[in-house]
């Protein structure tokens, strides 16, 4: 069965759009609390600081190459659970682009948005990305 005929096809933007925005909402809530609990633990190479933007162009750039060398659907769902992954990562750092300050006010309120956002977007895609998760991972599906 060809792609075209697996996804729905009136709601075919869910099929990888909902598992890139559950990665990204799950990971930047993730990272927001470590973040907020453990302020001043930080990876530290060299006597540098290794900031979220690294870890997000790796898991972006990993995510990128095998989602256009991997041919089983199940495994793109959860490539595109990964590169969610690493856009919450370079969404966390990307603040520090627009303000180059953390005070705490104005990072909840940045959170806020991030998560309000995707959470919003995720909802909007859940009825579309719940029928593609059960025909993807279902019994009688076929790969």
């Amino acid at each position: 069965m060809d792609f075209f005929t697996r996804i729905n096809k009136n709601k075919p933007y869910a099929y990888y759009a909902f598992p890139m925005l559950l990665g990204l909402l799950i990971t930047f809530v993730l990272i927001r609390s470590f973040v907020t609990n453990f302020p001043t633990l930080a990876l530290m190479v060299n006597g540098t600081h290794v900031h979220h933007f690294l870890p997000g162009v790796l898991f972006l750039g990993i995510a990128g190459y095998l989602g256009f060398w991997v041919k089983s659907f199940r495994k793109k769902y959860f490539i595109a659970l990964g590169y969610g992954a690493g856009m919450a990562f370079i969404l966390d750092e990307f603040y520090f682009m627009l303000r180059l300050d953390a005070s705490p006010i104005n990072y909840q309120q940045y959170d806020a948005v991030v998560i309000g956002a995707t959470l919003l977007s995720a909802l909007i895609l859940l009825p579309g990305g719940i029928h593609e998760f059960k025909k993807l991972f279902g019994r009688d599906d076929e790969e």
